[in-house]
């Protein structure tokens, strides 16, 4: 899937309604420089940050995006049945796409919403797996190759 080149908005999907977004140290199990900076993080995929607002926030996962939509797949935890989450839409000035292509993007600043959408998880799982064996052989593949290259 192609990152937008331009977008004129982005997607912030929390299980908090949040009226000021503000930078946090994000913490990203690759290591991944990209993605783990003190910032907002944000994506041109809605379906991608609704997925956010999906499951216990710390967990083990990542995005399938061979599906159509990204599916979310949950190598450990659960999906929120029965919970509401915040999908926030937000101007992408101030936003950087970090790594290219890669549909994440960044801002050292804090950033205010242009909109608010309270959501049911109830109406979204279909957006979210449970990791099968093979998922999970691929993601502790991917965490070792990563952290191997970053010795």
């Amino acid at each position: 899937m192609k990152a937008a080149l331009n977008p004129k908005h982005l997607w912030h999907g929390s299980i908090s309604k949040n009226k000021v977004l503000k930078p946090k140290m994000a913490v990203d199990l690759t290591g991944h420089p990209d993605s783990n900076l003190k910032g907002v993080y944000a994506t041109d995929i809605k379906e991608l940050a609704i997925e956010f607002g999906l499951a216990d926030k710390k967990l083990h996962k990542y995005a399938d995006y061979t599906k159509n939509p990204v599916q979310l797949v949950l190598i450990e935890g659960n999906i929120r049945i029965g919970k509401k989450f915040y999908l926030h839409r937000i101007k992408s000035e101030n936003f950087k796409e970090m790594p290219k292509n890669s549909h994440q993007w960044f801002s050292h600043k804090e950033i205010k919403p242009a909109e608010i959408i309270e959501l049911k998880v109830d109406d979204y799982k279909h957006l979210v797996r449970k990791a099968s064996k093979k998922d999970k052989e691929y993601y502790y593949s991917m965490i070792g190759k990563f952290l191997k290259e970053n010795d």
